[in-house]
C-alpha cells in the first residue's frame, strides 16, 4: 500500500490524432525503446531481437530535455509525450533517473508500456510520485493478451497474467491512470468481450485492442493473424450494445472514429504516419515515423549524430512524402500504412488488412483529422 494517497483525477483516454491539414499530431509523442532487452520472450514479439545493448543514459537524459524545449515551443506545457518503451522499460539501469528528471521538468506527459511483470510496490512508489510531480499526467500501459492465465500464455510465458493484474491494481489504487494493451490473433477472438470485461473490473482507463503483426519473433506466427473485420465486428458489437463507460473504455478504437464521423464532429483522413510530433527512436539512435514504419530508408535520422531537432525537421518533409496517401484518394484512410507496407501481409490474401477497408464505405472527405489505427503505441 502506498502511505498517503489520495482521491485523484486520473488524466482520462488517449487518442493518437492530429488534422491532416497541419500533417502535426495536437498532442506530440516521442517513443523511445533505449534498449529491447526483456525479461520475457513472448511468441508474438514484433522486435527484431532482445539484445541488451541500450542509449546511454546520458543521452537519454539530454532527449527528454530536447523533447521537451520541442513540446514546450510547439505546443505548450504537456503538450507532448515522453514514452518509454522496450523490450522492458523496467529493466532499465536508469529508469528511475529518467522519472526524477521529468519529474523536475514537470514540462511533459510520461507513458511507458510494460508486461508489468516486475511491478512491485516500490516501482508504483515511483511511479505514484512522478504522476503527482506532472499533476497527474502520467499513464502506464500494461500489456496483456488474455482475460485469464489460459488465454494469456497462448502468446506469453506461463505465470505472468496474475502479476500483471497485481500490478495494475496497484496503479489504480494509487490513482494512477492505466491503459490495456491487448494483442488480438486467431486464438483470442473469442476472449475480447471476457477482457473488456476484466478492464471494467480493474478499472482501467482504455483498452487498446491491437491486431497481431507479424514481424519480427512474431514473423513465423503469421497464420495467427486475426480477420481485420471479424475484428472490427467483434468491437462494433461491444461498442454498439455499451454505455458511456463502454465507450469510453474504447476511445481510439475504429468504433469510436467511426462513431465520431456519423455525428459530424469529426471526418478520419488517414493514419498519422509521418506527422511532426511522432517519433520512434530505437537503442541504436535511429529514429523512425513510428513502430509500425521502420523500414529501411524510413528514417528520419539518427539521434547520436543529429540533434533531436533536426530529426524532428524531417518528419514532415524526408517522412512524409515517401509514404503519403496520394492527394484525392481515399481508399486507405481506415488503414495503418506501417502495417500494410509490411512484405508478408502484402504476399498473403489471407491475412490481407484492406478487409475492414473495404467493409466499411467511404465518405466525401475534405479536410479531416487523421489517426493512428494500429494503437500500437
Amino acid at each position: 500500500m502506498i502511505s498517503g494517497t489520495t482521491a485523484k483525477t486520473r488524466l482520462g483516454t488517449y487518442v493518437m490524432n492530429g488534422p491532416c491539414s497541419e500533417r502535426a499530431l495536437d498532442t506530440y509523442h516521442l517513443i523511445l525503446a533505449p534498449s529491447f532487452a526483456c525479461n520475457l520472450a513472448c511468441r508474438h514479439c514484433y522486435l527484431p531481437d532482445h539484445a541488451a545493448r541500450s542509449l546511454a543514459a546520458e543521452r537519454v537524459f539530454g532527449l527528454v530535455d530536447e523533447w521537451s524545449e520541442i513540446v514546450v515551443g510547439e505546443r505548450g506545457p504537456f503538450g507532448g509525450i515522453f514514452h518509454l518503451k522496450g523490450g522492458e522499460p523496467l529493466l532499465l539501469p536508469y529508469f528511475g533517473d529518467v522519472l526524477d528528471r521529468l519529474a523536475q521538468l514537470g514540462t511533459l506527459q510520461f507513458m511507458t508500456t510494460t508486461n508489468g511483470t516486475l511491478g512491485d510496490w516500490d516501482v508504483v512508489e515511483r511511479l505514484n510520485r512522478l504522476n503527482d510531480a506532472l499533476d497527474g499526467h502520467a499513464t502506464i500501459i500494461v500489456s496483456i493478451d488474455g482475460s485469464n492465465e489460459a488465454v494469456n500464455a497462448q502468446l506469453r510465458p506461463p505465470g505472468g497474467f496474475e502479476k500483471a493484474v497485481a500490478f495494475v491494481r496497484r496503479l489504480t489504487e494509487a490513482g494512477i491512470n492505466v491503459f490495456l494493451n491487448n494483442v488480438v490473433h486467431r486464438d483470442n477472438l473469442d476472449d475480447i468481450e471476457p477482457f473488456v470485461a476484466l478492464a471494467l473490473e480493474l478499472d482501467v482507463t482504455q483498452v487498446n485492442f491491437l491486431s497481431f503483426v507479424p514481424k519480427g519473433f512474431g514473423a513465423s506466427m503469421a497464420l495467427q493473424r486475426p480477420d481485420s473485420v471479424e475484428v472490427f465486428e467483434r468491437i462494433q458489437a461491444i461498442w454498439d450494445r455499451g454505455d458511456d463507460r463502454i465507450h469510453s473504455l474504447l476511445a481510439g478504437s475504429l468504433s469510436d472514429v467511426r462513431h465520431a464521423e456519423s455525428c459530424g464532429t469529426r471526418t478520419s483522413r488517414e493514419c498519422v504516419s509521418g506527422y511532426r510530433g511522432l517519433l520512434y527512436v530505437v537503442p541504436d539512435g535511429t529514429a523512425c515515423s513510428c513502430p509500425n514504419l521502420n523500414h529501411p530508408g524510413l528514417e528520419a535520422g539518427n539521434i547520436l549524430t543529429s540533434p533531436l531537432a533536426q530529426v524532428h525537421d524531417a518528419l514532415s518533409t524526408k517522412v512524409y512524402e515517401r509514404i503519403r496517401t496520394p492527394e484525392g484518394e481515399t481508399h486507405d484512410r481506415y488503414l495503418c500504412k506501417g502495417e500494410t507496407s509490411v512484405p508478408l501481409l502484402r504476399r498473403c490474401d489471407y491475412q490481407d488488412p484492406h478487409g475492414v477497408q473495404r467493409h466499411l464505405v467511404p465518405s466525401e472527405l475534405s479536410q479531416g483529422t487523421s489517426y493512428c489505427f494500429s494503437r500500437n503505441f
